[in-house]
């Protein structure tokens, strides 16, 4: 592959995903539906910045922590992606970002939330 070149993977098993994070300039997720925006928090946990869609529940996900991009105009990501591939003062500062709002994210807290919300319910409350 030439340097500079978008690698196009395809499906890529659980345990190979962190090192292709890694070793990533951006994680580019220009998506239409996206149920919670996990590849935007396992892209943080491997430290590698974001450009995602400005749409679905990615913004509320990411925060200040991303780059958006309308996935409806090719070229506002592929303005993104050259903007983060020239700029490394700009990927630092996503990545600092990134990794401090990982913070909120972790399994403990998702089941600390879903066993307060699940309590009431097995002692015959309502919500």
């Amino acid at each position: 592959m030439k340097k500079g070149r978008v690698l196009e993977v395809g499906y890529v098993c659980p345990e190979d995903l962190r090192f292709l994070y890694s070793g990533a300039t951006a994680l580019v997720l220009p998506s239409w539906y996206e149920g919670f925006g996990l590849p935007v928090i396992e892209a943080w946990a491997c430290c590698a910045p974001v450009i995602a869609s400005n749409i679905t529940s990615l913004p509320e996900v990411g925060g200040d922590a991303v780059e958006y991009v309308d996935p409806a105009r090719s070229e506002s990501i592929a303005a993104a992606m050259r903007r983060l591939a020239g700029d490394s003062t700009r990927r630092a500062e996503l990545i600092v970002k990134g990794t401090e709002r990982l913070e909120n994210y972790s399994w403990r807290r998702t089941a600390e939330l879903t066993w307060d919300t699940l309590r009431p319910l097995l002692n015959g409350k309502k919500c």
